[in-house]
C-alpha cells in the first residue's frame, strides 16, 4: 500500500498540471496592484534584479509581443537583440518549446549572424524606476518573457541559459519583459493606452 501511494504521488508530481505547481509554485493565477509588487515577486521568487524587469506602456505593444511569444513557442526565451534595430535571425524551430533548444541559440550566437528587425523597436517598456528599455549594439541582450504563472521556473531557466552561454564563451545582458499587467496600469486605459481588464 505504501509503495502504491508513493507511485501515485510521483505520478501526480510529474503531471503537467500538478508537477510544476508543486515544484515551482506555478499556475497560481496571481494578481498584483502595482509594478513594484510584480518586481518584488520576481526578485523574491526568481532572484531577478528589479532593474532588469520591464513593463509595456501600451496595450497594442503588449498584445503584439504576447502573440509573438505564443507563435515562437520558446518561452521564456524571446531572442537576442543587437541594438534597437536588429535581432539575431535564428531560423528557430517552432515545433518544440524545450528550454535546451532555446539555450542552443545563445551558445551558437555569432555577432556576424544574419539579423531581422527588432520587434521591440518603437515600443516603450520601462522598469519600476521609469527607465526605458534600450538595447546596445555593443552589448548583445537576451530578451526573456516572464509571467507569475511560471512561478520560480524563470530562476532555473535563467541559470541554465547563463551556464550554457558561459560554457560556450558567450556573454550577454539579460532582461525580462513582464507579461503580468498590474491593476495600477488599468487607469491608463482611460488615456487609450491600456484596455486589458
Amino acid at each position: 500500500m505504501k509503495k502504491l501511494l508513493l507511485i501515485a504521488l510521483a505520478a501526480a508530481a510529474t503531471s503537467c498540471a500538478l508537477g510544476p505547481r508543486i515544484v515551482y509554485g506555478a499556475n497560481r493565477n496571481l494578481t498584483f496592484d502595482t509594478r513594484e509588487e510584480v518586481a518584488t515577486f520576481y526578485e523574491k521568487k526568481n532572484d531577478l534584479n528589479p532593474d532588469d524587469l520591464y513593463f509595456f506602456e501600451s496595450t497594442n505593444d503588449y498584445l503584439t509581443v504576447l502573440s509573438d511569444t505564443v507563435r515562437m513557442a520558446t518561452p521564456p526565451y524571446y531572442g537576442i537583440a543587437l541594438g534597437n534595430d536588429k535581432m539575431v535571425d535564428e531560423g528557430r524551430d517552432t515545433s518544440t518549446s524545450c528550454i535546451g533548444v532555446s539555450a542552443v541559440y545563445m551558445a551558437a550566437y555569432d555577432p556576424k549572424a544574419a539579423t531581422v528587425a527588432n520587434p521591440f523597436k518603437g515600443k516603450v517598456l520601462r522598469n519600476i524606476k521609469g527607465e526605458q528599455l534600450v538595447f546596445s549594439e555593443a552589448e548583445p541582450t537576451v530578451v526573456l518573457t516572464g509571467h507569475s504563472n511560471f512561478g520560480r521556473m524563470l530562476k532555473s531557466d535563467m541559470k541554465y541559459y547563463k551556464e550554457t552561454a558561459a560554457a560556450a564563451g558567450k556573454t550577454f545582458r539579460y532582461v525580462v519583459v513582464s507579461l503580468d499587467v498590474p491593476r495600477s496600469d488599468y487607469p491608463k486605459q482611460k488615456q487609450g493606452k491600456w484596455s486589458i481588464p
